[in-house]
């Protein structure tokens, strides 16, 4: 039969919704719900609503019954062993807890492997690594900037709420100098009142400057101001960081800039008693000088204090004027002691100074004396101190024993007798050549003064001994400063010369250095193996 059935089939009244089956008709229903007079269709959009409770009542569900078990064997063992990861919030760790092995994926360069959005495994590195991520740093675009300032034209940063960051970062570089503190690094707890405010000055030819500073403020803003020149380029960047970054580094052979910034370090300083045993702080005076002996602050005195005995003192120390030129810049200054090279104590003598002898020789200095090396002599004004010498025009002894006071003595042309000796640290060095040929050699390297050769010839012909007054020789080429014969060896026993030099030496005032050649000048004959040699006493 057909579906759906008229309920008055006499008149043709509605038509009611059946589902005919095997000729009985089964009436379709469609759920609603709602309050008294009023219908919502069950659909997707609005369910049937349920109330699991009776009468209000709470509802307990619990494992307390017993459930039937549909799985057995292999499928019931899994089921338990996922049932023993599941753990409650604080739960106890206990020996032999099961738990589940996260796995990642190997990515020896890391990459993505899932598109935004999308689930994304965890990445590891060949060694099994977890690959992690910094967060990235930010340029601030609101206090960084390239547009160039005219002369006395400020660039004024947006405030920006920097409590997410940790250090900020700020890079100058500009082709001309700012105003005198034309940079100011500023920040504001109101993002209105810039009360903490960080001043430099920018100097062109220092380059690009670095400022590194930590959060102190909610806000923060770069204000920069351009000295008296047109800029050609302006490169001012800003970074946030997230994590702390180092300050500002300077190389060890760099001068430092009182306006360089710099961090302020408190510390105390210990040191270990005599080297061993323990350590004690480095103590400072009242006014905060560091005390590096004790013996050096024993050392200070108080005016008019009392001498005692074992008091310590200070070895003074002077500085060499032996020409007495002025130590320090003008009147009342502070000056060292000045002194002669043998460290005597220079005195000037500013007025007559009167010594009595006895009480009827006086001897006076006066103040007028000639200065050594500037007052020109006059026979009739020039004043100076005579020394008392005795003529002896034979030199003769004139004390009577040893370490007696004796006078000096001066032959009849007034000349100073003086009495060669050898002292235990003095005498000459000597240079010996016994192949010395047109390969110069150098003796010395600086002012020599000799006082001794002796050349040899062991050739049937003359040689000649060629000496220069530089290292700087090429033989046949460079002129030397003095030539001497060597004479020939006539009878095979060797032939040689002594060249007399008087006391006071011969001078060779850059340097020494000799050849021997088989011609005077600018010759540069080789003598054979061994045919010639010198020997030389000199000072250097």
């Amino acid at each position: 039969m057909a579906d759906n059935i008229t309920l008055d089939a006499g008149s043709g009244g509605a038509t009611l919704a059946t589902d005919d089956i095997g000729g009985t008709h089964y009436q379709i229903v469609k759920l609603a719900h709602g309050a008294l007079d009023s219908a919502t269709i069950v659909s997707t959009a609005s369910g049937l609503p349920v109330d699991i409770r009776g009468s209000n009542a709470t509802v307990t569900v619990d494992n307390g019954g017993t459930f039937v078990v549909q799985e057995n064997g292999a499928a019931l063992t899994a089921l338990e062993k996922i049932d023993d990861l599941v753990l409650l919030e604080d739960a106890v760790h206990s020996s032999g807890a099961s738990g589940i092995l996260p796995l990642a994926v190997r990515k020896d360069a890391v990459a993505a492997v899932a598109a935004d959005g999308d689930y994304h495994p965890l990445l590891v590195s060949d060694v099994g690594g977890l690959w992690t991520e910094n967060v990235p740093n930010k340029v601030d675009s609101g206090n960084s900037s390239t547009a160039t300032l005219g002369i006395g034209a400020v660039f004024t940063g947006t405030g920006i709420d920097i409590l997410t960051y940790d250090t900020i970062t700020v890079t100058v570089d500009a082709s001309h100098n700012s105003a005198t503190d034309g940079i100011k690094l500023q920040f504001s707890t109101d993002n209105s009142n810039w009360d903490d405010v960080y001043p430099f000055t920018y100097t062109a030819a220092d380059g690009a400057r670095r400022f590194q500073l930590p959060v102190t403020a909610q806000y923060f803003r770069v204000v920069y101001t351009n000295g008296g020149t047109g800029q050609s380029h302006f490169r001012l960047q800003t970074i946030l960081h997230y994590g702390n970054t180092l300050t500002t580094i300077h190389r060890l052979v760099d001068d430092i800039s009182p306006d360089r910034s710099a961090l302020i370090v408190k510390s105390a300083i210990f040191a270990q008693t005599a080297g061993s045993g323990d350590f004690k702080p480095i103590q400072a005076s009242a006014s905060g000088i560091l005390k590096v002996s004790t013996s050096v602050e024993d050392a200070v005195h108080v005016e008019d204090e009392q001498h005692s005995t074992g008091d310590s003192g200070m070895m003074l120390l002077g500085v060499e004027n032996e020409d007495q030129s002025a130590l320090t810049a003008g009147d009342k200054d502070y000056t060292p002691i000045a002194v002669t090279p043998e460290g005597n104590v220079i005195v000037k003598q500013e007025a007559t100074v009167t010594v009595d002898l006895a009480g009827n020789n006086d001897v006076t200095i006066d103040a007028s004396l000639a200065t050594l090396g500037t007052t020109t002599y006059s026979e009739t004004s020039t004043k100076g101190m005579t020394i008392g010498v005795v003529r002896n025009d034979a030199l003769a002894t004139l004390a009577g024993t040893d370490n007696e006071i004796a006078p000096l003595q001066v032959d009849e042309d007034g000349g100073l007798w003086t009495h060669p000796a050898a002292g235990p640290l003095g005498g000459c060095k000597m240079f010996t050549s016994v192949d010395l040929d047109e390969s110069e050699e150098d003796p010395t390297a600086g002012p020599t003064t000799i006082y001794g050769i002796y050349a040899w010839n062991a050739t049937a012909a003359p040689l000649w001994l060629q000496m220069f007054n530089t290292n700087t020789v090429t033989v046949g080429t460079t002129a030397p400063t003095n030539n001497f014969l060597i004479p020939a060896n006539a009878d095979s026993d060797g032939a040689g010369v002594v060249l007399p030099i008087p006391v006071c030496g011969l001078a060779y005032s850059t340097a020494l250095t000799v050849a021997i050649t088989t011609g005077s000048g600018t010759n540069n004959g080789a003598p054979g193996a061994g045919d010639a040699g010198i020997a030389i006493l000199y000072q250097d």
